[in-house]
């Protein structure tokens, strides 16, 4: 449990992450063996499938969790995840309300509740969820992040800014300096060419977090796409299905990507994950 946690709530290199992976499905595997009843393994096993792209079985063992342990919080979370993915929102909607119940203080069921709201673009509550968690634990990095995506969508660009320095500097990929040189950097493109400048500063900065290793060719193609230019982004989209990203899961519920949905190429792309198209 400890290394699938640890994997969702850190900055890590993609190295660090495929080890720490191999390493959760080693140890849920030895989990089995010494007692074939642990929901939290299954939960675990499930979570590796499901970033594998092995939607059926993933959802199997997660059933098979839940069956053991109604009251897993987890595993109705995770869950909730794989439905999101498969496009199942009302579902997912529905397990990550029950893992709420059970565990209203998780600040990981909190930050996933506010996820199944913007998939089913309910923006105000999920709004409401990101700050009430920034409120409760100011330390959390995660809903700092998700605002600053839904601001930034939104064209209210400072107010991004500010979140997006601080989720930064609490994982430690920015020192408080220069994540101050990166707004004012963000501010003169903004000055320069509007919204055009805004995006075209942060692809700037995507790059070159996927060229450091901790940041994704989805969110390369997720800018490219804000900005209108498709051949880029599918070409970034085929960078991360060929790298096996864990979140290219996340296309169909990803807003980002609205405006390549009806492109043929897509919908492969869908069927070839093995999401429904």
């Amino acid at each position: 449990m400890a290394y699938e946690v640890f994997i969702s709530n850190a900055a890590v290199t993609k190295q660090e992450r495929s080890e720490m992976q191999l390493k959760a499905k080693a140890a849920a595997h030895k989990a089995l063996e010494l007692d074939s009843n642990l929901a939290e393994a299954y939960a675990v096993l499930a979570s590796r499938k499901n970033y594998d792209w092995d939607f059926a079985e993933a959802e199997n063992d997660f059933k098979r969790a839940i069956e053991l342990n109604p009251n897993f919080a987890t595993a109705h979370q995770w869950y909730s995840v794989l439905l999101a993915s498969l496009g199942r929102l009302d579902e997912a909607l529905a397990e990550i309300k029950r893992a709420y119940e059970l565990d209203p203080f998780s600040r990981a069921v909190n930050v996933n509740l506010g996820l199944r709201y913007l998939a089913l673009r309910r923006n105000d509550e999920a709004i409401a969820q990101f700050k009430k968690l920034i409120e409760t634990d100011p330390t959390y990095p995660p809903p700092y992040s998700r605002l600053a995506d839904i601001y930034a969508d939104e064209g209210m660009y400072e107010e991004s800014l500010e979140l997006r320095c601080k989720a930064q500097v609490l994982l430690n990929t920015e020192t408080v300096e220069s994540c101050e040189q990166k707004v004012a950097d963000f501010r003169q493109a903004i000055k320069t060419s509007g919204a055009t400048g805004f995006w075209r500063k942060a692809l700037e900065y995507d790059l070159e977090r996927y060229e450091r290793g901790i940041g994704s060719a989805v969110a390369v193609a997720s800018t490219y796409s804000r900005l209108g230019e498709k051949e880029r982004a599918f070409e970034w989209l085929e960078k991360a299905f060929a790298e096996h990203e864990v979140n290219i899961t996340n296309l169909k519920v990803n807003k980002s990507f609205d405006s390549l949905k009806s492109d043929p190429r897509f919908q492969d792309l869908l069927r070839r994950i093995g999401l429904p198209q």
